[in-house]
């Protein structure tokens, strides 16, 4: 039992845990946001202006050999002549964003306002050496060298959008699949996005514009390879995924994954819009809550969260005043769920499976979807398993 003694000590410990966190990220703001008195700045100034930990991390991605025991002076004099000739590598892995960022700063005289970007996608763009911070007239910034500028006007813009619009296309792909999937493998990923464009694709390219796009916060990596933001266990996945051998990845279109690729997409299905609409009519709320509860419903059903947990965040979201209201929403929250497209299933319908074949077992069946039968606690599971009711979806 916690006694209000130990409470006391963890409300401590977290609070002393932010506080050091808040002192940590103030700290390295100091470092990122230094005063900057010229604008118009060539690269050799920046370059003076970080640590020599900021040059390193330059130097590792870029991956210049050589160079790595040079004092700091020497290595700003090297990244000097080497970011330049290496500036390729940034526009290689870039997306439309970026582009679109670097171009703003560029067609801005060198500057963009810090607040606009988040730090931690500002970091990431700095270790290539081609975008820095600072404070101007008590603003934080981000700015480009005046040669860089230069260098970046001298480029083929056509080839660049082309590779942008390449990249954009597999970043968008991936989450996409995430979406719908959950996690995927790096030894499947590559085949998977080639299936979809139906083309071939270089593995180390694609796997530089992802890995990039992770550090930039597009996409999330695990031990495995990559997840969808909202997976908790992405071994649970792969592990449900690995149990249905005989199950296909349902077959999105290349148009379905580049739609659910896009940031806050929610898949409204035909039950999806029954759902929101139900709770909009019967229960008067308005449509942003209506859409926030069935997202959160989306999330739940992924995570196979029992239908009783379900019921208890709707009751502490809205009012539910009688047994046949709870019953009415009890059917409605089975009917979305035997229709979202669930991760552990491969992106299938609990629906579409338990119809065409019902030996595969999707774990928040708790009634017969065909026959629409309140099931018996003795009964066999409806999912397929071959276990009773109450051994099975049941518990």
């Amino acid at each position: 039992m916690i006694t209000t003694k130990d409470k006391t000590l963890l409300t401590d410990a977290i609070e002393g845990a932010k506080s050091i966190r808040a002192q940590q990220d103030k700290k390295n703001e100091q470092h990122l946001f230094q005063a900057i008195e010229d604008l118009q700045a060539p690269l050799t100034v920046h370059l003076n202006r970080l640590t020599k930990q900021q040059m390193d991390k330059i130097r590792k991605k870029l991956n210049l050999k050589g160079i790595s025991s040079l004092n700091k002076a020497a290595l700003a004099k090297e990244l000097e002549r080497l970011i330049p000739e290496n500036i390729e590598k940034f526009f290689n892995i870039i997306d439309q964003e970026r582009y679109e960022l670097v171009t703003s700063i560029c067609e801005n005289n060198g500057i963009a306002l810090a607040d606009d970007v988040p730090l931690s996608k500002v970091e990431a763009l700095m270790e290539f050496g081609v975008i820095y911070l600072g404070i101007y007239d008590k603003q934080k910034i981000l700015t480009i060298p005046t040669d860089l500028i230069e260098l970046f006007k001298q480029q083929d813009h056509d080839r660049i959008e082309a590779i942008v619009q390449r990249n954009q296309e597999w970043i968008q792909l991936t989450n996409g699949m995430l979406y719908y999937y959950g996690v995927l493998e790096e030894v499947s990923i590559v085949s998977k996005i080639e299936a979809i464009l139906k083309q071939d694709i270089n593995s180390h390219d694609y796997f530089n514009v992802i890995g990039e796009a992770s550090a930039y916060g597009q996409i999330k990596p695990n031990v495995f390879g990559f997840s969808d933001e909202r997976v908790v266990d992405p071994h649970k996945i792969l592990a449900e995924h690995a149990k249905r051998p005989s199950v296909p990845f349902y077959p999105f279109t290349k148009e379905q994954l580049l739609k659910a690729g896009e940031p806050g997409y929610v898949d409204r299905t035909p039950a999806m819009k029954k759902f929101i609409q139900f709770l909009i009519k019967q229960h008067d709320l308005d449509e942003q809550f209506a859409d926030e509860i069935a997202y959160q419903f989306t999330n739940m059903i992924n995570a196979e969260t029992s239908p009783s947990v379900m019921m208890q965040y709707l009751q502490s979201s809205i009012e539910i005043s009688s047994f046949e209201s709870q019953q009415q929403i009890a059917d409605e929250i089975m009917t979305l769920s035997n229709n979202t497209r669930m991760w552990t299933l491969k992106g299938h319908m609990p629906r579409d499976l338990s119809q065409n074949r019902p030996a595969v077992k999707a774990k928040n069946n708790v009634a017969d979807i065909r026959s629409r039968k309140k099931i018996g606690r003795n009964q066999p599971c409806p999912c397929g398993s071959g276990k009773k009711y109450k051994k099975c979806c049941l518990k």
